[in-house]
C-alpha cells in the first residue's frame, strides 16, 4: 500500500483506500487473508508516522514496534477489482499495549468487516517488551466511534494434529528480524492446502504471539480441523510461538 493521494487522516483515524489487484487474491480470485493483514499493517503504519511513533521515529531509539494478536472478521470475502477503505482507529494505550480497530468498507458504504489488532514496543538488542515516555501522549483522544478493547485471544482445538516442521526463509522476515505476522497466516493456508481453500475461504480468524520466530528457528506446527474450524499451532522447543484459529466458510 504506497503513501499516495489515497490516504488520509483524521484525529486518530487513518483512511487507506486500496484496489484489490492480482497480487492481492488466490487462485479463487479473492482477497487473500495474508493481504488483508497486509492493508491492516500498512494503515497502521502510516497512522503511527502521521503521530510522530512510527517505524523511523522509534528506529533512532533502538525500538520496534511488534504486533501481539490480531482478530479479523468478513461478513463477505471482497474480490479482483474491488475498491475497499481501510479505516484504521489508534485506540487509547492499555498500559503498555496499543491497539488498533479496523473497518473495511466498500464502494457502496458497506462494511464487509472488521479487525483489530494489539502491538506492543520491543527493544532492538534485548528483544524485550519496551517502554517508550510520551509514547501513548501521542494518540489523539476522540469521542465516540471507537473504545478501548482488546482482540482476544486464539485457542488451540482439541483434535488431533497434523504435523510439520518448518524453517523460515528470507521472505518471511521483516524489518524486525523476524517472521512477520502475515506469514503465519500463509504457513496456515499452505497447511490447509489447495483441495480446502478451493471449496472454502476463511472468513474470520484470530492469531495470538507469543515469541518471534528468528532466521534460525525451526518451527513445529500442528494443524487442526473440527468441521468448519480449524486453528494452526507453531512451537519452538515445545514453547508456543503463535497460535491462529478461525472459520472456513463454503464458497
Amino acid at each position: 500500500m504506497p503513501r499516495n493521494s489515497d490516504l488520509t487522516f483524521e484525529g486518530n483515524a487513518t483512511y487507506a483506500t486500496i484496489a484489490i489487484g492480482p497480487d492481492a487474491c488466490d487462485m479463487m480470485g479473492t482477497w487473500r487473508p495474508g493481504a488483508t493483514l497486509t492493508a491492516m499493517q500498512s494503515a497502521t503504519h502510516y497512522g503511527r508516522e502521521n503521530l510522530g511513533i512510527g517505524c523511523t521515529d522509534l528506529l533512532e531509539k533502538g525500538k520496534l514496534w511488534v504486533v501481539s494478536r490480531v482478530n479479523v472478521t468478513l461478513k463477505r470475502i471482497p474480490r479482483l477489482g474491488e475498491e475497499l477503505t481501510v479505516q484504521a482507529f489508534a485506540l487509547p494505550a492499555v498500559k503498555l499495549l496499543f491497539p488498533w480497530k479496523f473497518l473495511f468498507v466498500d464502494q457502496a458504504g458497506k462494511t464487509v468487516g472488521e479487525g483489530s489488532s494489539v502491538w506492543n514496543l520491543m527493544d532492538a538488542s534485548s528483544r524485550r517488551v519496551s517502554y517508550v515516555p510520551d509514547i501513548a501522549e501521542k494518540i489523539p483522544v476522540t469521542d465516540g466511534v471507537c473504545r478501548t478493547e482488546l482482540p482476544k485471544a486464539a485457542e488451540e482445538l482439541l483434535s488431533a494434529p497434523k504435523k510439520n516442521a518448518l524453517r523460515p526463509v528470507y521472505t518471511d522476515l521483516d524489518i524486525n528480524g523476524h517472521v512477520n505476522h502475515v506469514h503465519y497466516m500463509d504457513w496456515c493456508c499452505n497447511a490447509l492446502g489447495i483441495s480446502v481453500l478451493r471449496h472454502y475461504a476463511i472468513g474470520s480468524f484470530c492469531i495470538s504471539f507469543m515469541q518471534e520466530i528468528r532466521p534460525e528457528t525451526v518451527v513445529d506446527t500442528e494443524l487442526r480441523i473440527e468441521d468448519s474450524a480449524f486453528s494452526f499451532s507453531g512451537y519452538n522447543a515445545d514453547s508456543p510461538a503463535f497460535i491462529l484459529n478461525g472459520t472456513l466458510i463454503k464458497r
